[in-house]
């Protein structure tokens, strides 16, 4: 909660900074172009987030599916894990593995 409310006490310290009386002459317009560019960036650093986190997510749900399926039948899964290094790939479901170990 602390660090929840020192980044939303910012807006105190740089919103009196950004409207200042010398630039009230067109409107704010420069302080209100300037928390907009704000905004925007703070959307594309969000989306850079999940773009980079997607399938971490997906894989986590995976396990723990398959941890739930071994629990099920009464087995513990310790063979599979969540994979940090595929990134890059977009999650297509769950694979079966033939018995030669092919996943499909």
């Amino acid at each position: 909660m602390a660090f929840q409310s020192s980044v939303g006490q910012v807006g105190g310290v740089i919103g009196p900074q950004l409207f200042q009386e010398k630039w009230a002459y067109n409107g704010y317009k420069t302080s209100f172009g300037i928390c907009a560019a704000a905004i925007i960036a703070s959307w594309v650093c969000n989306l850079w987030t999940w773009w980079l986190t997607r399938n971490i997510e997906w894989d986590v749900l995976r396990v723990r599916r398959l941890r739930i399926q071994a629990e099920r039948a009464g087995e513990v899964l310790s063979n599979d894990d969540v994979r940090y290094f595929d990134e890059r790939q977009f999650y297509g479901g769950l694979h079966k593995k033939d018995g030669d170990g092919v996943t499909r």
